[in-house]
């Protein structure tokens, strides 16, 4: 069995780049939080400003996709009401007052490597929700384009990502 994760650095500079605007974000989706259409507009709105998203969403506390689907083009709406708890990201201690990446995935339909940025969003001391923000990590740039020095080639093509084979 192989398992794939995301090298410690590149967590830790893809965590840096984008904690900042989603977490600008949940700040505005707060205040609308109970109104859907508004909530999706802001995502629109925002997804540029992170950088190599995928997919924004935003989630209920139950783990109920409260928002559309929002990827850089058109937004589909008719993903509200899906049930995400068994996701990766939802399996985990989810974050409660700043963002936090899931464990790497594969994507059910493409089985691409992704990992998820969740942001709770909060009204006061009233935790609404969360936000999602999917990052295939075929996107991510290679180390070098984040800053820091060359690093080897592992096994899998990306430099941003390492595999473990059990043996």
């Amino acid at each position: 069995m192989t398992t794939v994760h995301l090298r410690p650095v590149q967590r830790l500079r893809l965590q840096a780049a984008i904690s900042g605007p989603i977490q600008r974000l949940g700040t505005v989706c707060a205040p609308v939080w109970e109104d859907p259409a508004s909530v999706d507009q802001l995502l629109a709105e925002h997804l540029e400003r992170i950088p190599r998203c995928r997919l924004l969403y935003a989630l209920d506390t139950g783990g109920i996709r409260r928002s559309a689907n929002v990827p850089p083009r058109e937004s589909l709406p008719d993903f509200r009401g899906q049930n995400l708890t068994r996701r990766a990201f939802w399996e985990g201690p989810l974050p409660s007052i700043g963002p936090a990446l899931s464990p790497v995935y594969l994507d059910r339909d493409t089985f691409t490597p992704y990992v998820t940025m969740m942001q709770p969003v909060r009204l006061g001391s009233t935790l609404l929700g969360y936000l999602a923000a999917d990052f295939g990590l075929n996107a991510l740039p290679a180390q070098a384009a984040l800053g820091g020095p060359e690093q080897e080639q592992g096994a899998h093509p990306h430099p941003c990502i390492a595999t473990l084979k059990d043996r």
